[in-house]
């Protein structure tokens, strides 16, 4: 005798069929850096990315203001360690499962109420409801990231371009025949290589985010700001270079600019050209720190 769902009433035979219950794996963020150097230097109101599994979907934002969801993705940046009222949503750029690329939000309360610790920020990532666990990195005024093209080949000191195959440092992952070039264009907008190097007394603009952000707080706009230096030979006699302008491109929210001409060029001896290593600093006046990063510039000298 048998019943209806294919069971016997005695017998070993179970003809139920059971569908296995899958769940969606949750988010999760393992690191917060700067979307220019990759480096863990974050900064109000600069452009930023997370990395992580489980992200969200691939989608680009294709329009301005940025999105707060994309992807099914929305990301919570707070001054505490949990989901609150402090808590503000990005602006997306890019959402992919292992990546996410953003605008840092502006300060999120008013900057005389900071103190020393409180810069400590959570990241949070929430995925059409599925919620990560939380990451705290500290978010500063400036933390200086300059945009770069990868590793070129170094300026001769003859002024032309040398020839450098691939020669890795394998315990640093570094290439030492070649430089790695910063985003920099000429007055014409051409980038600056070893082809295009600097010369003295042109004008160039250097690409860069988190020299200093806009903030909101209680809806009275303050800016914080930050004094952005380049400096040639930074180690012996520093030369610091003319800054026409340094402040917020029009161009894309959280990118910076620093227009400059290069005056003071460290003395070259017999030679035509040369890679100079240049510091990129920016002082902050709120709280008197100072970030910066690095670049070589390829610098014509006579």
């Amino acid at each position: 005798m048998y019943l209806r769902n294919g069971r016997t009433i005695r017998g070993v035979l179970l003809a139920l069929s059971i569908t296995p219950c899958v769940h969606a794996a949750l988010p999760a963020v393992q690191k917060v850096v700067s979307a220019a150097s990759f480096k863990p230097n974050l900064a109000w109101g600069a452009l930023s990315t997370i990395f992580g599994t489980d992200l969200g979907s691939v989608a680009s934002a294709t329009s301005l203001p940025l999105p707060l969801q994309l992807g099914g993705a929305q990301l919570y940046v707070c001054n505490q360690k949990y989901l609150g009222p402090d808590c503000v949503r990005a602006g997306l750029i890019y959402v992919g499962p292992s990546q996410i690329n953003f605008l840092m939000p502006n300060v999120t309360k008013p900057v005389a109420e900071y103190n020393g610790t409180d810069w400590n920020t959570s990241f949070w990532v929430s995925v059409n409801g599925r919620e990560s666990a939380s990451i705290v990195q500290q978010v500063n005024p400036t933390a200086v990231g300059v945009f770069t093209m990868g590793y070129m080949c170094p300026i001769g000191f003859d002024g032309k371009p040398t020839a450098c195959p691939d020669a890795w440092d394998t315990k640093y992952g570094t290439n030492y025949s070649k430089v790695i070039r910063a985003a920099i264009t000429d007055s014409t907008g051409r980038l600056v290589t070893a082809e295009n190097p600097i010369h003295r007394s042109g004008y160039y603009t250097l690409w860069l985010t988190g020299s200093g952000s806009y903030g909101t707080p209680n809806t009275n706009t303050a800016y914080i700001a930050s004094d952005v230096h380049i400096t040639l030979n930074q180690e012996h006699a520093p030369l610091e270079q003319f800054i026409l302008f340094a402040g917020p491109s029009p161009q894309f929210p959280g990118l910076g600019q620093v227009n400059f001409s290069v005056s003071e060029i460290p003395p070259c001896g017999p030679y035509v050209a040369q890679e100079f290593i240049a510091y990129v600093r920016a002082f902050n006046s709120y709280d008197f720190r100072f970030s910066f990063d690095t670049m070589s510039l390829p610098i014509v000298c006579k």
